[in-house]
């Protein structure tokens, strides 16, 4: 009779076990989805940041005159393809000359 009742109050801690660990797999579930929402949430906001401010990239600088005349300036059109610095430019019609570099 010990032995029935002692292997009755191990199959009863089994079954409880089995429950306790049945009940908490969805309390893990959901705070895991909740730690993977917030994670998405986060990162969606970060790269939005990022995407839209220039935190990260380099400030421009003043191009100095000295540098802008000996810039190589090419027709564009149809016609004769002429080659001229820009010095030459400014220095006989007073033109202003904006410099964009664009990468590559």
């Amino acid at each position: 009779e010990y032995m029935g009742g002692g292997l009755r109050a191990v199959g009863r801690l089994l079954e409880l076990r089995v429950a306790a660990a049945e009940m908490s797999f969805p309390i893990d579930l959901s705070v895991a989805m909740w730690t993977l929402g917030f994670g998405a949430i986060g990162a969606a906001v970060t790269g939005m940041i990022l995407a839209n401010t220039d935190l990260f990239l380099p400030k421009a600088e003043m191009a100095s005159t000295e540098f802008l005349e000996e810039i190589d300036l090419k027709t564009v059109g149809q016609g004769e393809q002429r080659t001229f610095k820009a010095k030459d430019l400014w220095r006989t019609k007073g033109a202003v000359v904006m410099a964009v570099r664009r990468p590559g």
